[in-house]
């Protein structure tokens, strides 16, 4: 283990509250500070990020569906338009 891996966990376990909830986290990926639990990211499926990016990355996710299916729409369509002509 390296010396910055191991600042980094004696880092998250001064962050951590008598009871246990993650006391003011920074998030790595809008970097501003926030409270509670952290989400581990799509992206790498390793860093954690806070619910706020979470929500963005779960948004970003459903927009690039929705155009994927749009697009299997539209080629589907023009597939069967170009049936008919025939």
């Amino acid at each position: 283990m390296d010396k910055t891996t191991t600042l980094k966990k004696q880092i998250k376990q001064k962050t951590e509250s008598i009871v246990g909830l993650p006391m003011i986290r920074l998030c790595p990926r809008c970097h501003k500070g926030y409270m509670g639990y952290s989400d581990i990211s799509k992206r790498d499926n390793k860093t954690e990020i806070c619910p706020s990016c979470k929500q963005e990355e779960d948004f970003i996710d459903v927009e690039m569906l929705e155009k994927t299916l749009l697009e299997i729409q539209f080629l589907t369509i023009l597939a069967i338009n170009e049936k008919i002509k025939r």
